[in-house]
């Protein structure tokens, strides 16, 4: 599932169908979408391993979660 750029529509499926959807996310590009962070913090216990750091750097609305999980 194509989950780049900000498409806040994506997330918003996402969220709805998370059971089901998770081994299909690219996590890459979810990670660069500034609409992903109430959802990455959301089930961050169980995707921690998937994070791409990087680019969740690259992320102008991830600092908070980064300081909270990461610093």
């Amino acid at each position: 599932i194509v989950c780049r750029l900000n498409n806040q529509y994506i997330v918003q499926y996402l969220n709805k169908h998370w059971d089901s959807i998770q081994d299909k996310i690219n996590w890459y590009h979810l990670c660069l979408n500034p609409n992903s962070i109430p959802l990455l913090e959301k089930h961050w216990d169980t995707i921690q391993d998937k994070i791409h750091w990087n680019m969740l750097c690259e992320n102008p609305n991830a600092i908070l979660l980064i300081e909270k999980y990461f610093l």
